[in-house]
């Protein structure tokens, strides 16, 4: 398929910096599928037992998330503090994966970051957010002091 890429470029005589962004907006378009396929085959969005509105909250808090970068300073703060070369962040009630992100994304980044969530709702969301991370383990799970089922 590259070969016919190429001829098809070379048949349109583009100038070798057309080709670069040629290649770079396919390079895109493939990552951009990819990112797709994923979010759909992880997500809520095929759900049944989710609302057409969860949904779209789903798409939209997954969005925010993408942006969001409120805890960064703390994260970068707390890592500061740590006399530990490379700790273990246990990061329980992770939800869509901001602190978890935030820690990975410290100067000074952790061993392993064990991010708990135990909601199918937001733990889709975390699983995205968290899927090239790959000092990150993602764990749905609830946490209590006593055994039963929730």
């Amino acid at each position: 398929m590259v070969s016919g890429i190429a001829r098809v470029i070379n048949h349109n005589r583009l100038s070798a910096l057309s080709n670069l962004y040629y290649s770079y907006f396919c390079l895109f378009i493939l990552n951009c599928c990819r990112v797709f396929v994923f979010v759909i085959s992880g997500s809520v969005l095929f759900n049944k037992s989710y609302s057409f509105g969860q949904k779209i909250r789903w798409l939209g808090l997954l969005a925010k998330t993408r942006r969001n970068q409120r805890m960064m300073r703390l994260a970068a703060a707390i890592m500061a503090k740590s006399n530990v070369v490379e700790p273990v962040i246990i990061d329980i009630g992770a939800n869509v994966g901001l602190f978890t992100t935030a820690f990975m994304a410290a100067a000074k980044p952790p061993k392993l970051v064990l991010a708990i969530e135990p909601s199918n709702y937001v733990f889709a969301i975390l699983r995205i957010v968290t899927r090239k991370m790959d000092r990150v383990r993602c764990r749905k799970l609830a946490l209590s002091n006593e055994s039963g089922e929730v």
